[in-house]
């Protein structure tokens, strides 16, 4: 949402891109900062480096912030124990790959990838249709502009996603919302890109749908990520979380080829629309993680296909 009020501030002269990533570049440094100010460490990684009293200091305050008695959770004496003995031997990417994870290493892969396409390919199509081609700055040949609060009121869609996610994610089933929010965003975007095909559709018209896209879109990937980490067990989460996050960016490197001025719109809209089917075809069948243990609902709807238990890291 920032960052077409940074573009509108920024973007005003010859070469002012310069002060436009510049600007964007603040939040990043804030963040940082505030990052290593606030952000705990994680206690699994303090108990593999010997630090257990650290680590206990932590999910102390972490039971006070989810409104417990931290000293009747963690009371005095008590030890942390790390219950995963081959740790070491499955965290790496290969593992990844191995016949226990690869049915569902590979689901997420296509569901992250079709994520990034169509949540970065969303941004560019509404940049596309929202760029001014009624400026009288145009005509200079050093400034693009862009209809700014056009933009904004789409980004703003992202509030509504983030709290579609939630309201609904204790609510049902997780998979199955992801998999709707997957089709209803590319069902907006197909609508918006042929929209804007016909060239006479009222430009509120366009602003609605270009919200309720990125709406959508925002929704899926939030939920993608939530989803992610539960399937994953501990031994393989961050490793299993990272790359799928990695493989997407595949995705996202794509969509400018599909996703720019020199396509037919209703070609764009037609792909868009295949690709978040796909999608959420994909994420329907994910195994279902609510309540479920984290990193169990693999295993038990018949996903892994080892007969070694799947562990868990345990706080004794």
């Amino acid at each position: 949402m920032a960052v077409p009020i940074l573009a509108w501030v920024g973007l005003r002269e010859e070469s002012s891109w310069r002060y436009f990533v510049l600007f964007c570049s603040i939040p990043c440094i804030l963040s940082t900062i505030l990052s290593i100010a606030w952000v705990p460490e994680s206690p699994r990684w303090l108990m593999t480096q010997g630090k257990h009293e650290q680590a206990l200091v932590i999910l102390r305050k972490a039971a006070t912030t989810n409104g417990l008695n931290a000293m009747e959770v963690f009371p005095e004496g008590t030890i942390l124990v790390d219950s995963q003995s081959y740790d070491d031997e499955i965290h790496s990417i290969t593992a990844l790959l191995s016949p226990e994870w690869r049915t569902m290493t590979l689901m997420l892969w296509a569901t992250w990838t079709g994520l990034a396409f169509l949540y970065w390919g969303t941004i560019q199509m509404v940049t596309i249709i929202f760029f001014d081609t009624n400026s009288s700055n145009k005509s200079s040949g050093h400034v693009i502009d862009f209809d700014y609060g056009a933009i904004f009121a789409s980004s703003c869609a992202e509030i509504l996603g983030q709290t579609c996610v939630i309201c609904l994610i204790h609510r049902s089933q997780r998979t199955h919302i992801t998999s709707i929010m997957y089709l209803m965003g590319g069902i907006f975007v197909f609508v918006l890109c042929w929209a804007v095909a016909e060239r006479d559709v009222p430009r509120q018209t366009l602003v609605v749908l270009s919200f309720l896209a990125r709406g959508f879109a925002m929704g899926a990937s939030s939920m993608t990520w939530v989803i992610t980490a539960e399937l994953l067990p501990t031994q393989i989460r961050a490793t299993g979380h990272s790359t799928a996050n990695g493989v997407a960016r595949l995705g996202g490197a794509v969509s400018p080829f599909l996703v720019n001025p020199s396509v037919d719109f209703r070609l764009i809209g037609t792909v868009m629309g295949c690709v978040s089917l796909v999608t959420s075809i994909v994420a329907w069948n994910l195994p279902e993680t609510s309540g479920q243990t984290m990193g169990t609902a693999g295993k038990k709807q018949g996903f892994l296909d080892d007969d070694r238990p799947v562990l868990e890291s345990e706080i004794i």
